[in-house]
């Protein structure tokens, strides 16, 4: 694997918890993690693979992706790039949710 590891992120921007717990759980803490933030936006009366395919584009060196929450983008997304998906959870606290790591599948 290449170093930094790059992960591109299509949902919500990573906390400070949830890249640390990122950084840990791909490389035991002993390597930077370069992440790269991609907004999705996408007109769904529209058809979606000729906006996708930028998103595809932006991803398609990327060590790590987190998906959209959007599940007909993510699922086009899944189809062109064979890339570990990192999982996030939503965690209720004071500040309404924020989202941490949950797993790589």
């Amino acid at each position: 694997m290449k170093f930094p590891v790059k992960v591109v992120n299509f949902s919500h921007p990573l906390s400070s918890t949830a890249l640390a717990q990122i950084t840990e759980a791909i490389t035991d803490g002993k390597t930077d993690v370069e992440v790269i933030d991609v907004k999705v936006q996408v007109d769904t009366n529209a058809p979606l693979a000729p906006q996708v395919t930028p998103l595809i584009e932006a991803a398609k060196d990327a060590d790590y992706v987190v998906m959209p929450g959007l599940s007909n983008v993510a699922v086009l997304i899944a189809r062109a790039i064979p890339t570990p998906v990192i999982v996030l959870k939503g965690v209720k606290n004071v500040a309404g949710i924020t989202f941490e790591f949950a797993e790589i599948i």
